[in-house]
């Protein structure tokens, strides 16, 4: 496992595992770097196409975390998104998982011990414009999600949206890479959250163990998501 790196610069730790991106933590603080393309502005989060060194990489601030007061307060006695992401995702890549979006670098500033803003730079993909979802592509990604689960780890929010097709093959991206540590409820839920995002059904997949956990995520997605869907 590589390194993890530190430094301090004005009121932001900077986190990373090659020095070369010290530099960008820098040049992102200063407001230095170049905006190529706004992807999402929303409360909970930011994430633009930024360029650097004539190579481009994907920004994102999760907001939700600094601003909900709740998540505010639980910094206090977590890394953070920015930094779980850099550290986890780098230590399963290395550990063969390589269909992980590679992340290169945290920003973090706290007041208080609380994390009050936050970055994180990963590497970007030229995405192959998709149209559908394939039967033969769908059962790929449940492999994939398998591969995670298999390591006790889970997605979160596994939907096409954060499954990319590149010229170098299907990337995740957006996910912290946590562990669960009891049970399958989480391998569920992420197997639940693709199937209604592709299909609009829930729990009709033959993708699942029909057990306590399947029937607990089954019970919280259906609640949460209101139903099936019409697709």
């Amino acid at each position: 496992m590589k390194k993890l790196l530190e430094d301090k610069y004005k009121e932001y730790n900077l986190f990373f595992y090659n020095e070369n991106f010290e530099k960008l933590g820098e040049n992102i603080i200063n407001n230095y770097i170049e905006v190529i393309k706004e992807i999402k502005v929303t409360d909970r989060n930011y994430v633009a196409k930024i360029k650097y060194n004539e190579n481009f990489y994907i920004l994102k601030s999760p907001r939700n975390e600094h601003r909900k007061i709740q998540r505010k307060i639980m910094t206090l006695f977590k890394k953070g998104e920015a930094l779980s992401t850099l550290v986890n995702t780098n230590k399963l890549i290395d550990e063969g998982l390589d269909f992980l979006a590679t992340p290169y670098l945290a920003v973090v500033r706290r007041k208080y011990g609380m994390i009050v803003e936050s970055y994180f730079v990963t590497e970007y993909f030229q995405e192959k414009k998709r149209k559908g979802y394939r039967r033969e592509e769908i059962e790929e990604w449940i492999k994939l999600g398998k591969r995670l689960h298999n390591k006790k780890i889970y997605h979160g929010d596994f939907n096409p949206a954060n499954i990319i097709d590149t010229d170098k093959g299907v990337r995740l991206i957006d996910s912290q890479c946590k562990h669960y540590y009891f049970g399958e409820y989480r391998s569920n839920y992420d197997k639940l959250t693709l199937e209604y995002s592709t299909y609009g059904t829930l729990g009709r997949e033959n993708w699942y163990k029909r057990d306590v956990w399947y029937k607990l995520a089954l019970c919280i997605k259906s609640i949460r998501n209101g139903g099936e869907k019409n697709v």
